[in-house]
């Protein structure tokens, strides 16, 4: 174990936000990748915002740019794919290290100052009715940036 804990933590995270940016074609304002890590199970998906809207990543062409990936979707795959071999890879990495796995993970990634900011929960509990799932939760933090015009 020749790095620490937080540098594998910091670049495991850097890789996965590395796809997201190659897939909108680096032309995102920001990238806003959701994550959990239930009893065993992965789940991830992440959404942009371009040109000052959200967009879900199936959506991007909605933005009135060219993206050659959203309507791909072995890419959209692919992404998802890397996103839960990424969720996998840091749980090993936490038992390694002795540290526990967080249960979601919310990164924001801003395309313009390449700045990445992380808000990561590690304790049981349900903002809502217990039976929010972790797509139910994603969504709903996109409808928040919605309904604040795509400010974080």
């Amino acid at each position: 174990m020749d790095k620490t804990f937080e540098e594998l933590f910091k670049e495991l995270l850097s890789d996965l936000v590395d796809v997201c940016v190659e897939y909108a074609e680096e032309q995102a304002e920001k990238i806003y990748l959701y994550a959990t890590w239930w009893e065993g199970k992965a789940f991830f998906d992440v959404f942009y915002k371009v040109d000052g809207a959200v967009f879900r990543k199936e959506a991007l062409s909605q933005s009135g740019r060219v993206f050659q990936h959203d309507s791909n979707r072995a890419m959209q795959e692919e992404v998802i794919g890397r996103g839960i071999q990424t969720l996998e890879e840091l749980n090993l990495r936490c038992r390694d290290y002795f540290m526990e796995m967080p249960i979601e993970i919310r990164l924001i990634y801003d395309g313009e100052t390449n700045a990445m900011s992380g808000q990561y929960t590690y304790e049981e509990g349900v903002d809502g009715p217990i039976w929010v799932t972790p797509e139910d939760a994603f969504d709903s933090w996109i409808r928040s940036l919605d309904r604040k015009d795509g400010r974080d």
